[in-house]
């Protein structure tokens, strides 16, 4: 019979796996000594811990009061971004607390926007500039004339470590860990497949962030002795929607069944893909799960898109299966 096979896309995105894991694969020693099946083992312990989901968060000790009348301004890299648009949403409640204006803007993933959206931001004069998946060093000539001007800059996901970020004026960076984040997408391919994945990477080498999770996913998958690596794709996010297609339809041509799992730093790439994936005419079962980071855990959100997943593949050929969490049911989009 004819090889059924199964492509998970939108499942695995690192920006927003924000999983607190315990050890796994230490990147630096002992991991050529891992046999195929403990590492499969490691990898299934991981995804357990991954799915849990977390009921109580540690609470910050209460900060000082909030200064009248201020107005601060988030700039996301991408809102399209669930990651960043999360943390949007979680300025524009703080600001409401504390009864501070806030304004938002949009970068698109777009390079040709970045100059004309941060002198918008300027021109308000803001007390204070909030940074959503901005790189630092792509950001740098930008906010030069708001240190200049005294406004205070923060981050989030700005660069891969935390803290303050060094040659520039980035006070405090909040990330989560990017190696642990690859570590769980990576484990979690490793795991579904039995050990036998055959992966194609999709980072974004403008972000030292996206580019750490993208070396540390390809480490990893290729310490699995029965995985494989078939690419490493570079794709700037903002040129995803019109590229996306004919790197698909090169990738299906080149490897065809082979081509198994995909791993990224943002599921922008699968937006643009799973279209081509099902036109080509290939046995192709996808699961894709929709989910609001203030409705769902994410937890939740990788079940379901195992569940779109299975029912896809019995379903038949060429489907695409949506999981609605607000009509709790699933629904074909494409056959």
């Amino acid at each position: 019979m004819h090889r059924q096979f199964i492509r998970k896309f939108n499942i695995i995105l690192g920006a927003i796996l924000f999983a607190c894991i315990g050890p796994f694969f230490d990147v630096t020693a002992g991991i050529n000594k891992k046999s195929a099946d403990d590492l499969v083992i490691e990898s299934q312990k991981i995804v357990e811990v991954a799915l849990q989901t977390t009921k109580n968060w540690p609470q910050l000790p209460p900060g000082p009061p909030g200064l009248p009348d201020k107005t601060i301004v988030y700039i996301g890299e991408d809102l399209r971004n669930a990651g960043i648009l999360g943390v949007g949403e979680g300025v524009r409640e703080g600001a409401a607390c504390i009864n501070w204006r806030a304004k938002f803007f949009d970068m698109g993933g777009d390079d040709s926007a970045r100059a004309a959206i941060f002198e918008q931001a300027l021109a308000l004069r803001p007390d204070g500039l909030i940074l959503g998946g901005v790189d630092a060093k792509v950001a740098a000539p930008f906010l030069k004339p708001f240190n200049k001007a005294g406004i205070p800059i923060v981050g989030w996901h700005v660069s891969p470590f935390p803290g303050a970020v060094s040659n520039s004026p980035i006070l405090l960076n909040v990330p989560t860990d990017s190696v642990e984040v690859a570590k769980t997408a990576a484990s979690y391919v490793i795991a579904e497949s039995s050990g036998k994945a055959k992966v194609v990477i999709f980072t974004d080498s403008r972000f030292a962030i996206a580019m750490k999770k993208a070396d540390t996913m390809a480490q990893i998958i290729k310490l699995c002795k029965g995985c494989e690596l078939l690419d490493t794709i570079d794709l700037t996010l903002d040129k995803v929607s019109f590229l996306m297609e004919k790197i698909t339809e090169r990738l299906l041509n080149k490897y065809g069944e082979n081509w198994e799992y995909s791993l990224a730093i943002n599921d922008l790439y699968y937006d643009y893909a799973v279209a081509q994936i099902v036109l080509n005419g290939q046995p192709a079962h996808i699961g894709v799960a929709e989910a609001s980071l203030t409705t769902e855990e994410l937890s939740q959100s990788i079940k379901k898109a195992d569940e779109a997943l299975y029912t896809a593949k019995n379903s038949g050929r060429n489907r695409v299966e949506i999981y609605s969490a607000e009509g709790a049911s699933f629904e074909n989009i494409v056959s």
